[in-house]
């Protein structure tokens, strides 16, 4: 792996986002333009379970004059007119569902049982390399382009080039760094929770499920024992994702978390108090073992290299998740989407 310029935000850049609208995507774009970037977002508006969140996000960002262009990161003509007409000088690829490294691990594992990869996959590998081959177009020595994008691999930025078969975005990004000396910074993500966030991830579920005094599902492994996860509020994995930004490595994976593993239990009991409700624990036992690895010692590395410090612990992030929660269910009309 290579390190990166370090380069402070020395003049105003000009940053394509995209998946805009979804929730880290959402997220970022604000903190790029209230920092003084420019900042343009493209998401194809996919049907999903978050509709109505994407809807508020979208109206979120034009209020803050955040232009969202419609399109699909696979259309090269359209990613060729955005380059010329907004001079980009940075990429920040969020257009896929933003996964944890758990469920990538997961995700691997059916691969590997499958020996294929599911079609979605397949697109979304094959839009990244649209998305690199027009950045490859416009990028010269006068105008170099830095792209960090979401990595779908647990392995780290020395591992030998894929077979074609199972080809991922992070082995995209390794062919297009050695032989076209792209600037790439991958990064994984933790278990991302906070405003605007994603519907069917535990923090959110279980807080419409203890709302409507329905069961709250814990599954544990075959061992007996619950998995513990990395949750990390969305403010501190923006504020490294700004910092990868600016890093512009050559070539780098970085961890985003919070180094700090907790249990489902310990999530709930913080709902639990936010709420001024009891929740109804039902244990299940996985129909596949939950791996969570522990991703304390990636995050050090992490903090070492890009300056970063995770500032909101789980207590924190889920009080500031509720009082936005109440005041959208309330401007709403009703609960927030159910999964």
């Amino acid at each position: 792996m290579t390190g990166g310029s370090s380069r402070a935000n020395s003049w105003r850049n000009a940053v394509l986002v995209t998946g805009a609208t979804g929730f880290v995507g959402f997220h970022s774009a604000l903190a790029l333009k209230r920092r003084g970037d420019f900042v343009v977002g493209l998401d194809g508006y996919l049907p999903d379970s978050d509709a109505t969140l994407r809807q508020a996000r979208k109206h979120e960002l034009t209020n803050k004059e955040v232009p969202v262009i419609k399109g699909d990161v696979c259309d090269k003509e359209l990613l060729r007119t955005l380059f010329k007409a907004a001079v980009i000088t940075n990429v920040l690829h969020l257009a896929s569902q933003a996964q944890s490294n758990e469920q990538q691990q997961q995700q691997q594992q059916q691969q590997q049982q499958q020996q294929q990869q599911p079609e979605e996959l397949r697109h979304d590998v094959r839009c990244f390399v649209t998305l690199l081959q027009v950045v490859r177009e416009f990028q010269s020595a006068s105008r170099p382009i830095s792209v960090v994008y979401v990595s779908d691999s647990t392995g780290t930025a020395e591992e030998e080039l894929p077979s074609l078969s199972t080809v991922s975005r992070h082995d995209v990004a390794q062919v297009y760094h050695q032989f076209y000396g792209l600037f790439l910074t991958g990064m994984r993500f933790s278990n991302v929770y906070g405003p605007y966030g994603q519907p069917n991830m535990p923090y959110y579920s279980f807080t419409e499920r203890i709302l409507a005094d329905q069961p709250v599902v814990v599954q544990y492994n075959a061992n007996g024992k619950e998995p513990q996860y990395d949750f990390a509020y969305v403010s501190d994995v923006v504020d490294d994702i700004l910092r990868c930004i600016d890093y512009e490595a050559e070539f780098e994976v970085f961890n985003l978390g919070s180094g700090k593993r907790e249990s489902l239990r310990s999530l709930i009991a913080h709902l639990e108090r936010g709420l001024g409700r009891h929740a109804r624990v039902v244990r299940e036992q996985a129909t596949e073992d939950v791996l969570t690895p522990d991703s304390s010692e990636d995050i050090q590395r992490t903090r070492k290299t890009l300056g970063y410090s995770p500032r909101v612990d789980l207590s924190a992030g889920i009080a500031h998740f509720l009082n936005w929660h109440k005041q959208f269910r309330s401007q709403q009309g009703g609960p927030a989407p159910m999964v």
